[in-house]
């Protein structure tokens, strides 16, 4: 079966695949409350790992919008959208809020480069007016993904379809994608 991807240290950073449906995987949201990536099954997930301090993840969250800008002193990277500025002016009728969508934003560093707390969580997820979408879920990472292979994920987004199959991989300082080929994606996986 297919599955996300996700590296940790437990592989000598390798791609450690996590079948969505099937993981282990257990994280506290921005509430404190835990929940599992599999919890979303039958949606199509855009999952985005987030460094706390990337100007790049800053931007994706909304950070060059009037009145947002900088977190915690880190300033979001000139002439990135929003996330769902992308999606709403390219789309093509889909939208980050569609119910078919889940949008996770994986919280794997502080701005400290640590594991972020849940006050730190909730704290970015305030500034970002991100529990606006009724689809949004922000997950704290934990020890075991603080490594270099998982910091290398940073920025970027991955899309995982409705059979839990990751369609595209756009993570990293050197993507193989484009904002706009994630769209593309998101439209296929909403689609079928």
């Amino acid at each position: 079966g297919g599955g996300a991807y996700m590296r940790t240290k437990n592989h000598d950073n390798e791609f450690q695949k996590i079948a969505i449906g099937r993981n282990r995987l257990l994280l506290k949201d921005h509430n404190g409350q835990w929940m599992r990536i599999s919890s979303f099954k039958g949606k199509v997930l855009l999952i985005e790992p987030v460094g706390m301090n990337c100007p790049a993840c800053i931007a994706f969250s909304g950070g060059n919008r009037p009145g947002v800008g900088a977190f915690q002193g880190n300033a979001p990277q000139t002439g990135v959208w929003a996330i769902e500025d992308y999606i709403l002016n390219r789309g093509g009728g889909i939208r980050i809020d569609d119910p078919d969508l889940v949008f996770i934003q994986l919280l794997l560093y502080s701005p400290g480069m640590q594991p972020p707390t849940t006050e730190e969580v909730a704290a970015w997820v305030k500034h970002f007016n991100l529990s606006r979408f009724p689809n949004y879920v922000a997950l704290a990472g934990d020890d075991r993904m603080i490594n270099q292979a998982s910091y290398d994920m940073i920025p970027g987004f991955q899309v995982v379809d409705r059979d839990r199959v990751l369609q595209v991989d756009f993570t990293g300082h050197n993507p193989r994608h484009t904002p706009l080929q994630i769209i593309d994606y998101l439209k296929q996986s909403l689609s079928s």
